[in-house]
């Protein structure tokens, strides 16, 4: 199966990357994917199952709350809402 990389910005940085370590694109997403912390032996249908972890939760969140505001505006602000709820 191949894979298709539609996004012109993420295939160039992999091929930047594998290039850089001198490494296949294939390489590279494998040394991606390895890194990621799931067990090897859960597959699709188990992980649906899974309980979740609240405490790897709150981290994540803990993370993304650390963040900085980049765009204070509102949500509808950013979506173009007005007062009555409509586009202007």
């Amino acid at each position: 199966m191949a894979l298709i990389i539609e996004d012109p910005e993420l295939d160039q940085k992999i091929h930047t990357v594998a290039h850089a370590l001198g490494k296949s694109v294939e390489e590279t997403i494998w040394m991606a994917l390895d890194r990621i912390d799931l067990p090897t032996a859960v597959s699709e249908q188990d992980a649906i199952g899974r309980e979740i972890d609240w405490q790897e939760v709150r981290r994540i969140l803990a993370r993304v709350d650390a963040m900085p505001v980049l765009d204070h505006r509102t949500a509808d602000e950013i979506i173009g809402y007005n007062e009555h709820g409509h586009f202007d």
